[in-house]
């Protein structure tokens, strides 16, 4: 049975004061039916719940998510349950648009004819899409983390590429210019570059975008 509760805890649920002191108990708050047994099987095997993610139930009988810790303690000279409740619907929210802004992207990076190649500052593959593990035979995993000097013909070639796309970012400018590069079959095929920084909100420089 509740006890006492803070103003707070009528926000998450949309609840008046009158609402919540008319429930029966706590677990009428749950969402999840499993959700109220794993809650009070956890709570009475381990003595306490730490941070775990739960969803109440808002008063419209939707879910909203949150961030359930309990303790016991002495109330009034009662054993009481002592819950903590961390309001993130709103992070959770914004995960889920941030995964559904990734899918996408991915689909439109996967999509492109042109070969997309994401690399960091010392030119180590971070990422790259399907047209170009097609063109030039390497699979993502063939790739992952390693210099982009294994896409060139040789080791000058590589450091002349360099230096290309460096004049060009000293100027403030992407560059662009046509090239050689090698697929893993060792075939040495022409291409057109066009590499841009890719930099933070605060203008770090994290890496290039390089569209082949």
């Amino acid at each position: 049975n509740i006890v006492d509760f803070n103003d707070a805890m009528l926000k998450p649920g949309g609840y008046s004061r009158e609402d919540i002191r008319l429930l029966n108990n706590m677990t009428e708050l749950y969402y999840n039916p499993e959700q109220r047994k794993e809650i009070i099987s956890t709570a009475l095997q381990n003595g306490f719940i730490d941070n775990m993610e739960v969803q109440f139930n808002r008063r419209d009988g939707t879910p909203h998510n949150c961030i359930l810790s309990l303790r016991p303690i002495r109330f009034y000279g009662r054993n009481c349950w002592q819950a903590v409740v961390q309001d993130i619907e709103e992070l959770k929210q914004a995960e889920k648009a941030l995964s559904e802004s990734n899918l996408w992207l991915n689909n439109i990076f996967d999509s492109l004819e042109e070969m997309v190649l994401v690399v960091t500052t010392d030119r180590r593959v971070i990422n790259v899409n399907k047209a170009c593990e097609k063109i030039f035979g390497y699979t993502m995993n063939d790739l992952s983390n390693i210099s982009t000097e294994i896409l060139h013909v040789d080791k000058e070639h590589y450091m002349e590429f360099g230096r290309k796309i460096q004049q060009a970012f000293d100027k403030g400018k992407p560059a662009n210019f046509e090239f050689e590069a090698k697929r893993k079959n060792g075939e040495v095929f022409p291409t057109e570059h066009t590499v841009s920084q890719l930099n933070s909100d605060d203008g770090e420089y994290l890496g290039m975008v390089s569209i082949v």
